[in-house]
């Protein structure tokens, strides 16, 4: 059914595109963001709640 309709739609495929486009972009820099974080800043941070 959700086939269908977007095939009969015009202009979806740049939602689409752009969509994945977003989504990878935001997987991409939060993993870069935690292989690049300082370990020893991260482990500091996770014994804050329980000090």
């Amino acid at each position: 059914m959700f086939r269908n309709l977007i095939t009969q739609l015009q202009g979806t495929d740049f939602f689409m595109i752009s969509s994945l486009v977003i989504f990878v972009a935001f997987f991409v820099t939060v993993g870069l963001f935690v292989f690049l974080t300082d370990q020893k800043h991260l482990q500091e941070m996770s014994k804050m709640p329980l000090e």
